[in-house]
Parts: structure tokens; sequence; C-alpha cells
């Protein structure tokens, strides 16, 4: 807090303790003063100073989400089973987008909308406001699928807001028709998902809802994930699940739709992820095919510590392990084509060895694993698009 505010704060204060003999208007008057300030001060320490209005770029932008601290299948993670779709069909983290403009590979439809600087991210901008006073507003765009939805498939994406009070709300939708653009940017229809202050989940055909009180926090990262088994739903906010419905009614279509509605300050959107899978069998795949290739198990960008939301996947092969205790697996890690070669070919042995870590600190042999990296030498699709990279990034089970 700026001393200047700490000082009048003070000299309020002193008022106050001389209430009980001072004229009533002045204790009105002290009352008032001390709310302006006290307002002031939580402005400026939002703002980051009496006069400055920061640039958005020295807003803290940590990679991981708060909510997505701690070690794979232990503490708040430890039932936490979401397990990520592995054929990517749409990825975008705007890190390739010239900041200012708005992304060529989402469709506009309205509002206030554009690529910002966010620590040492780039992430989507919704609304302009950076204090109470605005300003705030609506945007809403397309997400373009090649194909139409599947009946397995996986939504992931991270959100967060600038305003102290968290007033906002981010719908995510489909009507269904590939016809007609959308152009649905004042309310969603009854059907949706939704992530807002007061609470996050999906909302049904009539209106009813299922979901958490859990909602959006003031200036931290949330990452939400739904995964999607036919009419089986499952949503989750960090490591908390807050919807488990088993009939939702949610129209199948390759073209999804964003609205948010943004009070004050503004609105960020990061890493929007869909994919096709989610949860499977990994010993009949291994006996179908001698290997397993997944996207699930994630990495912390550019090192080799495992990131919490893999507790899911992880799990599965520390399952597939115990039950077939005759089983040996070679763990290869494997890369997309970004950056030097020898780099990326150490990155991905110790990705592979953390993941052998991981297995044998939960009691599984030394001996019935092998650690390999693999580097880019093996890409699975097209390392020229973001979807092709995000598949390239991947963790393979080998039967040995």
């Amino acid at each position: 807090m700026p001393i200047r505010n700490f000082a009048l704060l003070s000299i309020i204060a002193a008022l106050f303790l001389a209430a009980p003999s001072a004229d009533a208007q002045i204790w009105k008057k002290a009352q008032e003063a001390l709310e302006k300030a006290a307002q002031k001060a939580v402005e400026d320490t939002v703002n980051g100073g009496d006069n400055s209005t920061p640039a958005v770029s020295q807003t803290s932008g940590d990679t991981a989400a708060s909510g997505s601290a701690g070690t794979p299948g232990t503490g708040v993670w430890a039932n936490y089973d979401f397990v990520s779709g592995d054929r990517v069909l749409f990825y975008h983290d705007f890190e390739e987008t010239r900041t200012g403009n708005f992304p060529s590979r989402l469709d506009y439809l309205a509002g206030n909308l554009d690529v910002v600087e966010l620590g040492d991210n780039k992430v989507l901008r919704i609304g302009e406001g950076t204090t109470e006073n605005g300003p705030g507003g609506s945007g809403c765009f397309t997400i373009k699928l090649p194909e139409k939805l599947p009946e397995r498939y996986t939504i992931e994406y991270r959100v967060r807001t600038s305003d102290p009070l968290a007033r906002v709300n981010l719908y995510v939708f489909s009507d269904g028709s590939d016809d007609t653009p959308d152009k649905r940017c004042t309310y969603p229809p009854k059907t949706h998902i939704y992530v807002a202050r007061g609470g996050s989940g999906l909302q049904m055909p009539d209106g009813a809802k299922s979901g958490a009180t859990r909602g959006m926090p003031s200036d931290e990262w949330v990452d939400v994930r739904i995964a999607v088994d036919g009419p089986y739903w499952k949503m989750y906010l960090n490591e908390q699940r807050v919807a488990n419905v088993p009939n939702y009614a949610f129209p199948r279509a390759s073209k999804l739709h964003v609205f948010a509605n943004v009070y004050r300050y503004s609105l960020f959107l990061d890493d929007l992820r869909i994919a096709e899978g989610g949860p499977r069998s990994l010993y009949d795949d291994l006996e179908a095919a001698g290997f397993v290739s997944t996207t699930a198990i994630r990495f912390d960008s550019g090192s080799a510590v495992l990131k919490p939301e893999s507790t899911g996947i992880l799990k599965d092969v520390l399952e597939l392990l115990k039950d077939h205790p005759e089983l040996r697996l070679q763990i290869e890690g494997h890369t997309d084509s970004q950056g030097a070669d020898d780099a990326n070919l150490k990155l991905s042995d110790q990705r592979a060895a953390a993941v052998v870590a991981w297995l044998t600190g939960n009691g599984i042999a030394g001996d019935r694993l092998k650690a390999v990296g693999r580097g880019e030498q093996d890409p699975v699709a097209d390392n020229g698009t973001a979807e092709g990279m995000a598949r390239n990034r991947r963790v393979v089970l080998r039967r040995l």
C-alpha cells in the first residue's frame, strides 16, 4: 500500500478513537473518508501505485495455475481421475499470434478481444479494463473443428480474471448447427458449460444446473477440464470434480461457441485444447499393438517436472503394472520439433526418467521399467501445426 494512503488511514483511525466525544457530523465524514481511502488503497494495490496504470504484461503470468501446484497422486490430487484425449482436434496457446491482434484460427463474432502478453505468455484477453472504472465488456467467438465432435472427447482451457471481485461469466456451448454462425453474444442457450464467480458446472436443457459453488477466484489461473463419454459428462476445476452427469444432452457439432461477460477489468483465456479420447483399457491396447501412446502425461514447459493433472493416466499405468506383475515396459519420451535436436533428446530422456521415478516411487520394481528418450525423431503428426505438435509431445509405453 502506498505510504500516503497508509498515513491517511492512520489519521482517520485516530478520528475513530476520538469519536465518542466528537460531533456526529465529523464522525459521519470520517466514516466516509475511511471508506474512500480503503477503496483507493485496494485499487492502488491492484494497479501497482497511486498514479500508475500497468501494462498487462506486468501482471504475473506463471505457466502453472495456482490450483495446479503439487505432486501427481498426492494431497488434493489423490482422487483425481481426469484423462485427456490423445487425438488433438484443436489446440491454441496464442504464442504465434501477433500481440494486439485477434487470433486468425478463431472466428470472431463480437466484443473487445485481442492477444496480450501476460507475464511470459501470450493469452487471449476479453475486455480492456484495468481499473474499477472498466470498461470491461462482453466478447464471443467460435472454435472451428476439423470434424464433428466425436462420442468421446475432452475439452480443456485455462481462465483468469483481473477483477478483484471476479465479476465474470464464461460460457461454452454448441447450438448443434454448423450452417449459420451463432451470433448470440448476449446470453447462451440453456444447455451450456459455465464458469463464474458464484460457481461452475453444466446447465441442463431445462435450465437446471449441475455444478459446485466453487467458482473463479481473482487473479489466479483456473484449469477447466471436461471429459465426455457419450452422454456421460464430468467437469473439473483444477483438482476438484464439480459436475458428474450421466445423461447430459449437449449438441455435437463441428463448432463450439465461447461467450464471456466481463463486468469490469479483463478476462484471460489460454491453452484451448479439444481432443478425441479419454480413459481407456491400457492392457487391451498393449495386447493389440504392443505399445500405448498418450499425451495425457504432462510436464511443465521445457522441463521434466510432472504436472499434477497427469494423475489420472499415471494411476492407470500404475494399476496396469500392479495387475500384471509379469509386464515390463519401456517408457519413451517424445517431443515436438521446437528447439535444438540435442536439447529435445535430453529433455525427452529426462521426462521418461521422471515417469519411471514416479512409478518406482509408488511401488513398482525398477527392473520392470526402462526409460528412453526419443526426442523429435519419431513424429506421429505434422510439426507444422499446433495440433500436430501437441500430438507429438507424448509418452509411449512399449512392452518389453
